[in-house]
């Protein structure tokens, strides 16, 4: 699936925007002509946070304040790569992150205050944009999921070779 389309056929089937929380390479390839061969054409890896939605308008924007106890999470909870809740400690989120976790099962993790000042909470994210800025930051980021050895890589170049 083209990452683009996932916001869209979630909306109409009723999940919440995407919220990424991890991507990786998918290939990882020992010599460049396969790579060559795909001619621009990239794959990544990416796991989104998609949560089934009750129709409603998002309010206003909100301070909440994560709780803890959240059985798969304890202190932290990892939303999405761009925003992580600690326990304890205030986030200004916008209208819509705040509806989504006032309707879920998130809502007992989280105490909510009103905020008067629009923000702008980050979703839907690239893959590709996130790796590459990963990458000219020069921070770590997972290591390719099917790494590629000489023997394989081999036999993927001879199937391309045949399929261009």
């Amino acid at each position: 699936m083209v990452w683009s389309d996932l916001q869209t056929y979630g909306r109409r089937v009723g999940l919440s925007d995407p919220y990424l929380l991890y991507a990786a390479d998918t290939f990882q390839f020992e010599q460049d002509t396969f790579r060559q061969e795909l001619r621009g054409v990239n794959y990544v890896c990416a796991v989104y946070r998609l949560i089934k939605l009750v129709p409603t308008t998002p309010d206003h924007s909100a301070i909440v304040t994560y709780n803890g106890e959240y059985v798969e999470s304890g202190q932290v909870l990892k939303w999405d790569v761009d925003l992580v809740f600690k326990k304890g400690e205030l986030v200004q989120i916008d209208g819509y992150l705040a509806e989504t976790l006032r309707r879920t099962k998130y809502s007992k993790y989280f105490s909510f205050d009103t905020c008067d000042r629009p923000i702008n909470t980050a979703r839907n994210q690239n893959p590709f944009q996130y790796l590459s800025k990963l990458r000219a930051d020069g921070r770590d980021y997972p290591k390719a999921i099917y790494p590629m050895d000489e023997k394989i890589n081999k036999f993927y170049e001879d199937i391309i070779g045949k399929i261009f």
